[in-house]
């Protein structure tokens, strides 16, 4: 076995098996050659896009040379006027909304179609109708109608305007009747109760002799209240002020005079901040609480901790304490005076306001009880007429209003003919458009499938992706087969054994390959067996080992031992060994134990036998997904290569597999990309002998030259 880890394994300065990437470079990720191309394989998907948005902009361009349009306005106002009647009835106003709704309602429609008297059906007029939202700032609200018929979409557009304008009318004129209704029902009432109320006060005059009596002062009722009530709320603002003020002077007068203040040493004490703040906030809240508050307590409790520790550290340091007057006792008086001042201004506000409620109580007590019963009396009919009259009022603009008829809509503008949209300079262009936008909606579908591709199908990817280098590029083949597999694969060969040797070139042991891939069918023993092959015919002596327990249909014959046999100890070389160009050693049935079989001391002995007789080993091993001893089958061979089938296997199940192998210490020498579309094979002399040979098959079969089919 070669020790040599830079052709057994692939390893170079000990790379990392994926390449780093710029994440902000979009574009470095992906290979041009294959975007641009799968444009091309695309092609259809793109011609699709166009002639599919070409056709619905032909379409739509259609419709507008055909159609003509027609715009009627109504202003839409909100009469503030209309609002509120006299504070007694209140009308509804229609909001934005709700107007553009209601004028493609269904009678609305009936309404237009019978004026018109037409044949179209209620669902057909409507859909020539649009009612656009108008701007912010704007009141027009605009009723569009579409159609072919020119007169007629004019018709509708000024019938419908003139419906909608109506009906609001009426909407407004029903409100102001049944607000009508309801003031003479309420005249009626108040008048009753008028009548009512006169008949009480002559009834009271006969009965006390007041017929020649007026009433002096007849409100003098209404101020003794008003006075009562002002009392009273001065009297509790009064009361409550002088509360406080007790209760800060208390506050005040406990605290002391004086106060000790520390060395320049304890000042500087970092508590010295917190308990300068607890000292205001528990002189506030004896100001404003109760003595057995839980705040006060609180605060209490944590400035005596404070001060304690404060003592006990000037006590370590050797400081001492003076005296001077207290700052807060000083800030707290000046608030006392401050309160004794309102105290003293609600004082006097209070006894002004009670000089007056006892005036207006001596002269309402000055009033005999017959003429302040009448003059109450008086009062309660001015009320009843003033309310009558308001009543009236209100029955007077309600009755004005509906002879004046005015609704939320207003007929602002009529249209007097239709305009074409072939006016508009765009509409001839929009199939032109359609197609130019189908052009980039089937670029944009073809860039995002091919960037997507789960596939790898360039070696451009491989280089951009891994670094692992991809030393060859086969392409899909039509009818191939075993039978002729060997001819179409011939030139790929040549390239492939070129670069082995180049590869191998500073070795001297024989030349050792492996190959192995993801799954099977990718192709793999096709290319294993046919480059034994063609290592056979320039004269080497080539030993081609089958390791996939596959069916391998390019050899008819097995040895009567496998070499799983020869590696148990149950049969010799000679058994396992087919002699012939190659000479062929197989793996007859698929063995749970082939892992530790390839690891045991048999296995190395044998292939060390092998590299003394051959000149080329080329080890067909199985499909990762399927075996799991391949790791151990590339580190028996000098160069290992790894085939993807570009068609067939994801790009994850690769990535999966490689990096299996680059944990075992057995990265791939080279990867060969295999059944890629030939559209995408970067191999420019295959593709001009493909070209030619495209012609000449068509010129063989040409029918002028006679040729019949080979």
């Amino acid at each position: 076995m070669n020790n040599d880890a830079e052709y057994r394994s692939g390893r170079k300065e000990d790379k990392p098996l994926f390449k780093e990437r710029d994440p902000e470079d979009l574009l470095g990720r992906y290979d041009k050659r294959k975007l641009i191309i799968g444009l091309q394989k695309h092609f259809l998907v793109i011609l699709s896009c166009i002639l599919v948005f070409g056709f619905l902009g032909a379409t739509t361009s259609y419709k507008f040379l055909s159609k003509y349009k027609a715009e009627a306005v109504v202003l839409y106002q909100e009469d503030e006027r209309q609002r509120d009647l006299k504070g007694v009835f209140t009308l509804t106003n229609l909001s934005l909304d709700t107007v553009m709704e209601s004028i493609t309602l269904p009678k609305n429609i009936e309404a237009v179609k019978s004026i018109l008297g037409l044949d179209l059906s209620v669902p057909q007029i409507t859909g020539m109708i649009q009612i656009p939202r108008p701007s912010r700032k704007s009141s027009f609200v605009k009723i569009i109608c579409s159609g072919d018929n020119p007169n007629l979409v004019v018709d509708i557009a000024n019938t419908l305007a003139k419906v909608a304008v109506k009906k609001s009318e009426n909407f407004t004129k029903k409100q102001l009747k049944l607000a009508l209704d309801n003031f003479t029902r309420e005249i009626d009432v108040i008048g009753n109760d008028l009548s009512h109320r006169m008949q009480n006060i002559e009834k009271f005059k006969q009965q006390n002799h007041f017929f020649e009596m007026k009433a002096d002062n007849p409100i003098i009722l209404n101020q003794v209240t008003q006075a009562r009530d002002q009392f009273q709320k001065a009297d509790l603002e009064y009361k409550g002020l002088l509360v406080e003020y007790q209760n800060l002077k208390r506050k005040t007068e406990a605290l002391p005079d004086e106060v000790a203040v520390e060395l320049s040493e304890v000042k500087d004490h970092p508590l010295q901040p917190r308990i300068t703040s607890l000292e205001t906030s528990l002189a506030e809240a004896r100001a404003r609480y109760a003595a057995e508050n839980p705040k006060i307590k609180i605060l209490e409790t944590e400035l005596t901790d404070l001060l304690g520790r404060v003592e006990a550290n000037a006590a370590i340091l050797g400081g001492y304490q003076r005296h001077e007057k207290n700052p807060m006792k000083r800030e707290l008086e000046l608030e006392l005076l401050r309160l004794q001042g309102k105290v003293r201004s609600a004082q006097k506000v209070k006894q002004d306001i009670a000089v007056t409620a006892s005036a207006l109580e001596k002269k309402l007590q000055k009033l005999p009880a017959q003429q302040v019963a009448l003059a109450q009396l008086l009062q309660t009919k001015d009320i009843i007429e003033e309310k009558l009259k308001f009543v009236n009022d209100a029955a007077e603009m309600a009755q004005l209003m509906i002879n004046l008829p005015k609704g939320n809509v207003e007929l602002f503008q009529l249209v007097d003919h239709a305009d074409p949209y072939k006016d508009k300079w765009w509409v001839p262009l929009l199939p032109i458009f359609g197609m130019i936008f189908g052009f980039g909606v089937g670029i944009s579908i073809a860039l995002f499938l091919e960037m997507t591709d789960s596939k790898i199908r360039t070696s451009k990817e491989i280089d951009l992706g891994y670094n692992i280098p991809c030393i060859l590029e086969i392409p899909e083949m039509r009818l191939l087969s075993f039978q002729n597999s060997e001819k179409k694969l011939r030139y790929f060969l040549r390239k492939l054994a070129t670069h082995l040797h180049e590869i191998a070139s500073r070795k001297i042991d024989p030349l050792t390959i492996s190959f192995t891939s993801s799954t099977y069918g990718e192709g793999k023993t096709t290319i294993a067996y046919h480059l034994a092959r063609y290592f056979t015919q320039v004269e080497k002596k080539v030993l081609f080992i089958s390791l996939d327990y596959h069916e391998n249909p390019y050899y008819d014959e097995l040895a009567p031992k496998g070499i799983e046999d020869y590696l148990k100890g149950e049969a010799s070389l000679q058994e396992i060994l087919i002699p012939g160009e190659p000479s062929i050693i197989a793996l007859h049935h698929q063995d749970q134990g082939m892992k530790e079989l390839l690891q045991s001391s048999k296995a190395k002995e044998l292939w060390k036998h092998l590299k003394s007789e051959y000149d080329v080993i080329i080890i067909d091993g199985p499909g990762m997904i399927q075996e799991d001893y391949a790791p151990e089958l590339s580190a028996f061979a000098d160069i290992s290569l790894f085939v993807i089938s570009g068609s067939f296997v994801k790009r994850s199940v690769v990535e999966q597999n490689l990096l299996e192998l680059d944990a075992f210490g057995t990265r791939p020498t080279g990867l060969i990309l295999n059944q890629i579309p030939t559209i995408y094979v970067n191999d420019e002399t295959y593709k001009l002998r493909n070209k030619r040979s495209i012609w000449r098959n068509f010129w063989s079969f040409s029918p002028k030259k006679g040729c019949k089919r080979k």
